[in-house]
């Protein structure tokens, strides 16, 4: 289900109409678009629907949540018997939540993971580093736990490098300038919307110690060092 709408939302029309979709239903040629990009978005939600249902009918008050939809829910009730007026926990946004973490976070992961082993498969001593770096912080009597994710300096060097090469989305989703732009010439003024091309920022050879070198370590305060390209900032999202 997500694959397909990742699919039908990857044309280029349907970038272009995602800015007033309902308009676009009456437009001949981006009809058929429209009423892709709709029917794909129905069957996503209406899975979400069945799930968050279920998940109300067999609700366990007793037992720890198993996943995040019950968690959710259990924080929505126990503000609504306090009688909380909450504009976060509603069913809305439950729904929202759940779109963004199985459309976002579904192929973009399985996708990663493939490439990444594909990429370690021609790369044997990065493997045997990784190796090492592993038994010596982690060990092999015990699971690997968010707490070892600080000490794992050279693993996290190479995920950075892997989600830099895979280069699993070229293309980003609509941006707005939140100023006057000068870019080679041409001039965006504030409120122009742009779709950022993310693979040329990840080539690019200003941003690298090593163009298509294997991943190098780099530390800093005991952490490893996030290449350029990967900062970013946390937004609030409606």
């Amino acid at each position: 289900m997500a694959s397909n709408y990742v699919r039908v939302l990857g044309t280029p029309w349907q970038l272009l109409i995602q800015k007033k979709v309902e308009i676009f239903k009456y437009v001949p040629f981006f009809r058929k678009y429209y009423y892709a990009l709709k029917d794909a978005r129905d069957v996503l939600m209406k899975f979400y629907k069945r799930q968050v249902k279920e998940h109300q009918e067999n609700a366990d008050n007793d037992s720890e949540p198993t996943d995040f939809v019950e968690a959710f829910l259990r924080e929505k009730a126990r503000r609504e018997a306090d009688g909380q007026q909450d504009k976060i926990y509603t069913m809305e946004q439950l729904l929202i939540m759940c779109w963004d973490l199985w459309v976002a976070g579904q192929d973009t992961t399985s996708n990663t993971m493939i490439w990444g082993i594909l990429y370690l498969m021609t790369e044997p001593e990065i493997q045997a580093k990784l190796h090492k770096e592993l038994d010596s912080v982690v060990g092999s009597d015990r699971i690997i736990t968010m707490e070892d994710r600080s000490k794992l300096h050279y693993a996290a060097a190479v995920i950075n490098e892997i989600q830099r090469i895979v280069n699993l989305m070229p293309l980003n989703h609509r941006r707005s300038t939140t100023r006057d732009v000068e870019i080679h010439g041409f001039h965006l003024p504030e409120g122009t919307e742009i779709i950022p091309q993310i693979s040329t920022v990840l080539y690019d050879e200003q941003f690298l110690v090593a163009p298509n070198k294997p991943p190098t370590l780099q530390r800093k305060f005991g952490q490893a060092v996030t290449p350029q390209p990967f900062v970013c900032n946390i937004e609030r999202r409606y």
